[in-house]
């Protein structure tokens, strides 16, 4: 099965997962979001890329703050979704491949976004090759990923190892960290619907680099999802399940 058709035949549950996320400012979903949205420059004017931007609810954010917003993704139901959501016109929705985007024009964005999407994508390489495609000079590429050092291939997330005094947890189990490719996790999330390519930090960095894009921060928060003292609530409190990168295109000398 393709990337598009996993999202397709799970599109009525990853509606429901994207709105359940949204109604909550507790939810790790829109917690995620809003620190995501916090690391971008002003957007008033700016050309932005919202990649794999699912149905929408990013992009219409990005609209909101005054970007010129296209946003493409490969899943049709998606896009449908999208069209249905967002007011006419305002923002130009696409089906494309992020491994290619071959319906964009060289150096067109001044941003890319992509939400939780780079686990999805299998070749990696090519996606940031064609974000690199697409960006003029000087122009960021901002995402936002599970992190690749704490969400490995079947570790348990909101198992505790060892417990101290308090109830607290000591520890979580990291395992296969080395072990990269597709897998799918035994929940009743995304991920357990469509699983995940799971790859190490470095491939992430690298791959970057590769592409022409530098390096420009890394961003650990320590998340407030989950209620008050509970199992998640600790475990976002003190191990980055999220990972945001920010990468720049390099002007020529």
């Amino acid at each position: 099965m393709n990337e598009a058709a996993r999202y397709d035949v799970i599109g009525d549950f990853y509606l429901e997962f994207v709105a359940r996320g949204l109604a909550s400012e507790e939810t790790l979903f829109y917690q995620l979001t809003a620190h995501l949205l916090e690391l971008l420059p002003p957007l008033a004017g700016l050309d932005v890329l919202d990649l794999a931007c699912g149905e929408g609810h990013l992009s219409r954010q990005l609209a909101a703050a005054g970007a010129r917003v296209t946003g493409v993704d490969l899943a049709a139901r998606n896009l449908a979704a999208a069209q249905r959501q967002t007011p006419s016109g305002t923002i130009q929705y696409l089906q494309a491949d992020a491994q290619a985007l071959t319906p964009l024009a060289d150096r067109s964005f001044d941003l890319v976004v992509c939400k939780m999407a780079l686990m999805d994508i299998p070749d990696m390489d090519a996606a940031f090759a064609a974000v690199a495609r697409v960006l003029r000079p000087g122009g960021r590429f901002v995402a936002a990923l599970l992190h690749p050092c704490f969400e490995t291939p079947f570790t348990m997330p909101f198992a505790p190892v060892e417990e101290d005094e308090t109830g607290r947890f000591r520890h979580h189990r990291v395992q296969r960290y080395f072990e990269e490719g597709h897998w799918r996790s035994g929940g009743s999330g995304v991920r357990g619907h469509v699983g995940a390519y799971h790859r190490t930090l470095s491939t992430y960095l690298n791959s970057l680099i590769a592409a022409g894009l530098q390096i420009a921060r890394l961003d650990e928060p320590a998340l407030a999802s989950g209620a008050p003292d509970s199992l998640e609530r600790q475990w976002h409190q003190n191990i980055a399940k999220i990972l945001y990168i920010e990468a720049i295109k390099s002007k020529p000398v």
